[in-house]
């Protein structure tokens, strides 16, 4: 498993962080940004790029604004006391809501917000959350906990929901049995009272939620697009710096910000956030349209929200091209993994061969030994019913305890009490393979230890020497790749890496669960074998093009499942290099993205066609009109339009009813949409009115057989509920260009033209002269 985990770190190594520089605002007014909630290392991108001048770089002058229960950030933007602010799921109900917000960056790929409860309290999953009282903000800002309740089959209605008063002693005291919190800070307050409590955290629900979100809103995108750009690209620059250099952030935070919080709380509020935001893995800031989708689909589910309709728009889009490159490797951490290996066993090997020597000649051995053990990678002690009785330099730099210390000190010491019991157990039977266990450093720190011993005779009695080495680093680099393994297999997004021949070596179970396929599957496969057909050979030619010099390539592609089905993804491609620049496998990060482009089109077709008959609406004939006249007047030809209004319609409607009147209008609109030409376009822009556009007219004589037609179409009888009905038409026609009119008159005077129709005894069509008046 270990050497799996390796390899799918070592793929991602080669990535270089690059991000297109943002361009200068574009006035020098100060931007106010909103934070959260009071200074703290939670915002600590943002400091970096104010403090560390990628603002200034940008041409920004930024203010930043601590926030507080009187000043939340979606509040302050909408008032245009701030233009751009960090908030949590409330930025998306207050878009679903009609808010014009747009979020820019997700800084947190997973949310920090958990709940806490005390461990004496048995309280260990949400399940025993019914009927206990239980503390978080809004539903709206705590949304993920309603999901987590709703995937869980539990209604809130069942859970005694207490506004949150931000106060930890509310948990402690008992006088609430959940506490909403921060996995990055109030953790920290009951690990120092030595209080143990249990986590409930939505993530372990299948709930994945975005936070800490950049945004702001579609009046500044739309006045200051590039001010909007600039402010992204130099606060995730910020971030970049913040996540590298936790340490120079610190020291400011307390220095300049004057946090109340120590060192010690800030580095493990920095370190959690780490694990929170990926940037090793992920590019920082990046959002993924369908966990948005997913999230907006919470809201309904919740009944907060009615629909996702403003949901279009949300996600900011850099409309330049942008590459962005999101993985840094775990390199250092499998080589210094490797290499500890690698010194370790050498040692030990070197111990056990010395050891041998030492029970033939124990005078020589003891030499050996102190040479060899000073020399050594970790502590070496050797031991006779627990006490110390030799030990090398080693031991010391690991516990903390001078050399004198440790001599005659009851070695048992060095070991926490919980693992006493396990390490008694190993040297009564002489258990000589290596185990882990917890040690206790002389400041009271504890540490993992590698301990392996061996029995001896030492100095003419028994007795057992011990190497201690510490592995806090190497446990590290195991939960580090343990993470990367991880993340790879369960990420939203599908993941499928090739080698530099484009032959698939891996895929993520996203994948599979995307395209059908198994992972066993696509091994060995070239990816084309997902080809729909959709794309030409040009296509594939210039995406090629762009990985080769570019290194990357970002698009939409419509595949094919193994059922068949066609599906779009949104995908990035990067290629991975080694030291020399030679592209040796690429990975494609995508996402499925089919129900969302269809609900797209749903909402289009919707704004641009008749629901009723299915032709164009009033918008839609006014967009093909308007570009038909300037065509019209480049090719120094005519266009017509017709007004139709239907005769003897009103008597069915009334004789028949509505039901009737609608199956009628739509046959009649479909033989009118029969009725016309290739190009030309008929609508239908209410009641029983249609509206048609002829063009690419050389005289006003081509349009007669076209209205002749129409004409033909709307008095054919048609059957109805067994009923035979029969209308007809009265048709106006005016032709563009004369007199020099505009779109709104040119339709007037085809109105003006049909009443004449009308008037003349209806079923036939009038074309337009001067002389008609309104």
């Amino acid at each position: 498993m270990l050497k799996r985990i390796i390899q799918i770190v070592l793929v991602f190594v080669g990535y270089i962080l690059s991000t297109t520089s943002g361009v200068a605002s574009e006035d020098d007014n100060v931007v106010h940004l909103q934070l959260r909630w009071h200074h703290q290392f939670q915002f600590a991108g943002y400091y970096a790029a104010l403090e560390k001048g990628f603002y200034a770089e940008e041409g920004l002058k930024v203010e930043l604004h601590s926030g507080s229960p009187q000043h939340q950030p979606v509040q302050e933007v909408l008032s245009g006391r701030a233009q751009y602010a960090e908030g949590n799921s409330e930025v998306l109900y207050h878009r679903l809501k009609g808010e014009p917000l747009v979020a820019l960056a997700a800084i947190f790929q997973h949310s920090p917000s958990v709940l806490l409860t005390l461990q004496s309290s048995g309280i260990h999953s949400v399940h025993d959350l019914v009927d206990k009282r239980v503390m978080f903000a809004a539903v709206k800002e705590d949304a993920d906990f309603l999901a987590m309740f709703l995937n869980e089959g539990i209604s809130p209605s069942n859970v005694n929901i207490i506004p949150s008063s931000y106060q930890l002693e509310d948990l402690i005291s008992g006088r609430v049995d959940a506490f909403n919190s921060y996995s990055t800070n109030e953790p920290f307050y009951l690990k120092q009272q030595n209080i143990r409590y249990n986590i409930i955290s939505p993530t372990n629900y299948s709930v994945d939620f975005y936070s800490d979100i950049l945004f702001t809103t579609e009046e500044e995108l739309r006045n200051h697009p590039q001010r909007v750009r600039a402010m992204r690209t130099a606060t995730l620059k910020g971030w970049r710096y913040a996540l590298d250099n936790p340490e120079e952030i610190i020291e400011l935070l307390k220095t300049k910000y004057q946090i109340n919080k120590s060192r010690e709380h800030l580095r493990f509020e920095a370190s959690a956030m780490r694990a929170l935001i990926f940037p090793d893995l992920i590019q920082i800031g990046h959002m993924n349209p369908a966990r948005w989708h997913h999230m907006a689909e919470t809201f309904v589910k919740a009944g907060l929200v009615e629909d996702m309709e403003r949901l279009a728009g949300f996600v900011y889009e850099d409309k330049r091209p942008e590459f962005p490159a999101w993985i840094m490797p775990f390199l250092f951490g499998a080589l210094i993994l490797a290499s500890l290996t690698s010194i370790v066993s050498f040692y030990l090997h070197r111990f056990n061969r010395r050891m041998l020597v030492a029970q033939q000649d124990l005078q020589e051995s003891e030499a050996r030994f102190k040479a060899l053990s000073d020399a050594a990678y970790g502590g070496i002690a050797i031991h006779h019913n627990g006490i110390i009785l030799e030990c090398n330099k080693g031991l010391s730099d690991i516990t903390g305890f001078s050399y004198q210390e440790l001599i005659g000190m009851n070695g048992f010491q060095l070991i926490a009490p919980e693992f006493l019991d396990r390490v008694h157990e190993k040297v009564r039977v002489g258990f000589a393979n290596s185990y882990e266990v917890i040690g206790i450093l002389k400041d009271g720190t504890r540490c993992p230890f590698s301990v392996k011993g061996k029995n001896i005779i030492y100095k003419g009695q028994d007795a057992r020497v011990i190497e201690f080495v510490d592995i806090s680093e190497r446990k590290k680099t195991d939960e580090q790749l343990k993470l990367a393994a991880s993340v790879f297999t369960h990420a939203s997004e599908g993941i499928v890496i090739t080698d530099s021949d484009a032959k698939i070596i891996d895929v993520n179970d996203t994948f599979s669960r995307i395209t059908g396929y198994k992972r066993e599957e696509a091994i060995g496969q070239n990816p084309r074998f997902l080809k729909s057909g959709r794309h030409s050979d040009e296509f594939y030619q210039e995406m090629w093009a762009c990985l080769l010099n570019q290194k990357e390539w970002s698009g939409k592609l419509w595949n094919r499942r193994k059922n068949g089905e066609i599906f779009v993804e949104l995908v990035t491609i990067s290629a991975v290099t080694n030291g020399k620049g030679e592209t040796k496998h690429y990975v494609a990060l995508f996402s499925d993205i089919t129900s969302m482009m269809q609900h797209q089109q749903q909402l289009e077709h919707i704004a641009h066609f008749d629901p009723l008959t299915g032709l164009p609406n009033r918008m839609l004939f006014a967009d093909r009109l308007s570009y038909a006249m300037n065509q019209c007047e480049r090719r120094e030809q005519l266009l017509a339009v017709a007004y139709i209004d239907l005769d003897g319609f009103k008597e069915v409607n009334d004789t028949h009813g509505h039901s009737v009147g609608d199956e009628l209008l739509t046959i009649v609109a479909n033989r009118l949409g029969q009725s016309m030409r290739d190009g030309d376009t008929i609508a239908r822009i209410g009641g029983d009115e249609f509206v048609a556009l002829m063009v690419d007219l050389d005289k006003v004589e081509d349009c007669e057989l076209v209205l002749h037609r129409l004409l033909q179409a709307s008095m054919s009888a048609v059957t109805v509920e067994g009923k035979e009905l029969q209308v007809s038409a009265s048709i106006g026609v005016a032709f563009y260009p004369h007199g020099g009119i505009d779109s709104e008159q040119l339709i007037r005077n085809a109105d003006l033209a049909m009443y004449a129709a009308k008037n003349a005894g209806k079923n036939r069509f009038h074309i337009y002269s001067d002389g008609l008046i309104a």
